[in-house]
C-alpha cells in the first residue's frame, strides 16, 4: 500500500520508454571515455525502468483465472471495455490466450490468478512466455497492440477446395444450364480445314495451336523465351515433401474499422496478416513466399523481423516479377 505522497510521486514519473541511446556502436572502444559513459547511461536508464513499480487501483482491474489444462485464462470479472476486445467468447465464458494475459498485465489492466493465488508480472512471464512459439512472437504482438491494432491468432480462410465445394452447391438447376458446351467447340480443326490449311502441310508446322494463344505470356512461355514467375502459382509448391514449413502466418491484424465489421460479420477480413521472422534466421525462400501468399487468401501479408527488440515490418504484394526479353 502507498500513502498519498507516494501516489503523487508515482503519478508524476514519466511514462515513456527511455531513449535508445543514438546510433549503434559497431565496436566498443574501452579507452573511449565518452562512449563508455553513453553506454553506461543507457544501461542505467533501462535498469531503472525495469525497477519501476506499477501502481494501479485494484477495483479497476479485471480478474482472470488461469486454466492450465486449457492453456487459457477464464475472465471472472471484467472492468472497462479494453478486455472485451481481447480473447474470445464461448458458452463457458470469456477466455484469454497467454499473450493477451501478459499484455494486459503489462498495461495494468488485468489481475491473473493461479489456484486462487495472484501472480506478479515476473511470475506470469515465467508461466506464460514458454507457451509462445518464441519471444519474438510476443514482441511483435505487443508492438502491434501498442500501436492500436487488434491482433488475433491467425484463422485460415476458405481454401480453394472449400470454395469449389461451395460452388458445387450453387450450380445451375437442370433447366437453367447452358445448352451449348463451349469446351466441345474445336477451333483448331476449323482453321486446319479452312484457308489456313496449307500451314499444316509442309515440314514446318505452327508451334502453337490457335487455342493456346490466350495471352502474350502463354506465347512467350511456349517459345521458351522466358519463364514467368507469379507468387500465386501453385506449381511452386512441392506437394510431395512432408517437412513442416519453416514459416507460417501467425497473426491476423485488424483496425477499429475492421473490428466493427467483424462484430457484424464473423467472416470480415483483417487489414493484413503477419509472419514472424528472426533477424538471424534465413529469409523465406520464394517457395515459402508463394505458399504464404496463397494462404493469406488475398489479404496483405507483412513479415515482421525482430532484431534485438527492434521490430521492422516488410510488406508483401501480389506482383509479377519483371520479364526481360532479349530481341536480336
Amino acid at each position: 500500500m502507498l500513502n498519498a505522497q507516494e501516489i503523487i510521486e508515482q503519478g508524476n514519473k514519466p511514462t515513456s520508454l527511455p531513449d535508445t541511446g543514438g546510433l549503434k556502436f559497431f565496436k566498443v572502444n574501452e579507452h573511449d571515455k565518452e562512449q563508455k559513459e553513453s553506454i553506461d547511461y543507457t544501461l542505467d536508464n533501462y535498469a531503472q525502468c525495469l525497477k519501476e513499480e506499477r501502481v494501479c487501483r485494484k477495483m479497476n482491474l479485471s480478474v482472470a483465472s488461469w486454466k492450465d489444462e486449457l492453456s487459457l485464462a477464464l475472465v471472472t470479472s471484467m472492468k472497462g471495455s479494453t478486455v472485451q476486445k481481447f480473447g474470445f467468447q464461448s458458452k463457458n465464458g470469456k477466455f484469454l490466450y497467454a499473450e493477451e494475459c501478459l499484455f494486459l498485465m503489462e498495461q495494468g489492466i488485468l489481475e491473473l490468478f493461479v489456484d486462487e493465488v495472484t501472480l506478479s508480472l515476473q511470475e506470469a512471464f515465467y508461466l506464460l512466455l514458454p507457451l509462445q512459439p518464441s519471444f519474438e512472437h510476443y514482441q511483435i504482438y505487443t508492438n502491434l497492440c501498442r500501436q492500436g491494432f487488434l491482433v488475433n491468432r491467425y484463422q485460415p480462410s476458405l481454401n480453394e477446395d472449400d470454395v469449389s465445394t461451395v460452388n458445387e452447391h450453387n450450380e445451375f438447376p437442370d433447366n437453367e444450364k447452358p445448352s451449348a458446351d463451349l469446351n466441345k467447340i474445336n477451333i483448331d480443326d476449323t482453321l486446319k480445314k479452312g484457308y489456313m490449311k496449307d500451314l499444316w502441310k509442309g515440314d514446318f508446322t505452327p508451334l502453337m495451336q490457335p487455342s493456346e494463344s490466350t495471352s502474350t505470356a502463354a506465347v512467350l512461355s511456349k517459345l521458351q523465351t522466358s519463364k514467368l514467375i507469379h507468387l500465386k502459382k501453385d506449381s511452386m509448391e512441392d506437394k510431395q515433401t512432408k517437412d513442416l514449413p519453416k514459416f507460417k502466418i501467425d497473426f491476423d491484424v485488424y483496425t477499429s474499422k475492421e473490428l466493427r465489421k467483424q462484430n457484424k460479420d464473423t467472416n470480415a477480413s483483417p487489414q493484413f496478416r503477419v509472419t514472424v521472422c528472426k533477424y538471424d534466421q534465413d529469409p523465406p525462400t520464394f517457395k515459402d513466399l508463394s505458399r504464404l501468399t496463397k494462404e493469406a487468401a488475398g489479404v496483405h501479408l507483412k513479415i515482421g523481423v525482430v532484431n534485438q527488440g527492434t521490430v521492422t515490418f516488410y510488406g508483401m504484394f501480389s506482383t509479377d516479377l519483371p520479364t526481360v526479353i532479349s530481341v536480336p
